[in-house]
Formats: C-alpha cells, sequence, structure tokens
C-alpha cells in the first residue's frame, strides 16, 4: 500500500501482477520518472524544473528510502 502526503493511497488488490494495485497506483511516482535524465539512480529521471528540484532535495534531505518487494517489482 502506497499513501503520498496529500492522501493518494494506491489501489486494493496489489500483489506481484500489481504491485501498486489493480488501479494503476504507479502514477503516483510518474513526478520523478517523468524526465529522461537519470538523477543519482536509474529508477530517479525527474523532468526539469519542479520535479527535479524536489527530486534533489528530496536526496538532500534524505538518509535513506526504503521500498518493499512490490515497490520495486513497479519500477
Amino acid at each position: 500500500m502506497t499513501i503520498s502526503l496529500d492522501g493518494y493511497v494506491a489501489g486494493p488488490d496489489d500483489g506481484a501482477a500489481f504491485p501498486l494495485g489493480k488501479h494503476s497506483g504507479r502514477s503516483i511516482f510518474d513526478w520523478y520518472t517523468s524526465g529522461v535524465d537519470e538523477y543519482r539512480s536509474p529508477l530517479f529521471k525527474p523532468a526539469p524544473g519542479a520535479n527535479l528540484d524536489e527530486v534533489k532535495r528530496m536526496f538532500d534531505e534524505s538518509g535513506a528510502f526504503v521500498f518493499d518487494k512490490f515497490v520495486r517489482a513497479a519500477f
């Protein structure tokens, strides 16, 4: 299950076939995969502008990123 700061929750029935739920929960992560150039990791490809600024801030302020097995499978 994934929840964003604004309360968006990945849909029900998540699993290996639908890591973030059957209702396209993956779209919650579009903001950091919307560009073409990698930023520090193949996972992060934010578009220039606000998306890139936020990913940079996230790396600067975070000590670690924790993903479960279903989220890794989504990307």
